[in-house]
């Protein structure tokens, strides 16, 4: 507001404690199933109501889940009247804390964050690093399971929270950066892997067509000679085609070892197989399919 922003806050300057939120009343049940009922579906209960009331998301949260509610529950249709009712209890609890800190002297509590300092040697493990996320004159139920450091006043807890944040946010920024450094190191380990495996998958296909050709050396050598032979004699390629269509209807074994022909760039794809790997009977009940495409080559130039 205009008012607030005529506020000074600056070291060795009067806090303006005059601004501060004055106390407010509880809500009445009317007000709060209003307040539910107003409120977009799906979204969180406790964002609903945090800036309507004093508390701080932190308390209406742990006070939701020590009245049985989730600290994340949403409102949606499946609010019912009583559930509403249980939420205003949660704001009386809530209203309880607030009372006992008015003149408090417990404990304080460091809230930790717990991140993962990744290492650049592959059989170190990585490292915990715990910073500090927020502190609170209590331990909350939903940091309970969370590492925390406990001391013996509240104004310790600031005063440790303030001293060390700044460093932390500084060392944070760094791990960050080296995160993404190894990422990018990763992303080009991964990255030279796949390569190298497709270069050796590449290597095989081509050690195994070469193979093939050896084992069709007869097939090939024909096929060969027949297409270099229109061509001498300035056959149409369409015409070539069609010659070759014909013989392999006729049961041609050279012509059936022909896929396809490539004659703008003087290739024909051929068909090749393995004539030690399975017997004719064999042969005749599983042609084609898998074996066919891994069995595909190309010969030179014709």
């Amino acid at each position: 507001t205009d008012e607030s922003d005529d506020v000074k806050f600056a070291v060795r300057e009067r806090y303006p404690v005059d601004h501060a939120r004055a106390a407010e009343p509880l809500l009445t049940l009317e007000r709060l199933t209003e307040i539910i009922a107003s409120a977009p579906k799906g979204e969180l209960l406790k964002r609903v109501l945090n800036p309507l009331l004093p508390y701080g998301p932190a308390l209406i949260e742990h006070c939701l889940i020590e009245n049985g509610f989730s600290g994340n529950v949403k409102v949606d249709e499946k609010f019912e009247s009583k559930d509403i009712e249980k939420v205003l209890v949660c704001l009386q609890k809530a209203e309880d804390y607030m009372k006992t800190t008015s003149n408090f002297s417990g404990k304080g509590y460091i809230i930790q964050k717990r991140e993962m300092k990744p290492s650049l040697e592959v059989d170190k493990p990585t490292q915990d690093i715990l910073t500090y996320e927020e502190f609170h004159p209590f331990l909350f139920s939903q940091h309970s399971q969370c590492p925390y450091i406990e001391f013996e006043s509240f104004d310790k807890a600031v005063d440790e929270f303030y001293s060390k944040i700044e460093g932390q946010k500084i060392d944070l920024k760094a791990l960050q950066q080296e995160k993404q450094a190894l990422k990018k190191l990763d992303n080009v380990r991964k990255d030279h892997e796949d390569r190298l495996e497709a270069l050796q998958q590449a290597q095989e296909i081509d050690k195994l067509k070469g193979e093939l050709i050896e084992m069709n050396l007869q097939i090939v050598d024909r096929a060969i000679q027949v297409v270099r032979s229109a061509l001498a004699n300035q056959i149409d390629w369409t015409e070539i085609g069609l010659i070759v269509k014909e013989a392999q209807a006729q049961g041609d074994p050279v012509a059936n070892a022909i896929k396809e022909l490539k004659l703008q760039t003087n290739h024909v794809t051929m068909l090749l197989r393995n004539p030690y790997l399975l017997s004719e009977e064999e042969d005749d009940d599983v042609d084609g399919d898998i074996s066919v495409e891994k069995n595909e080559t190309e010969p030179p130039k014709a």
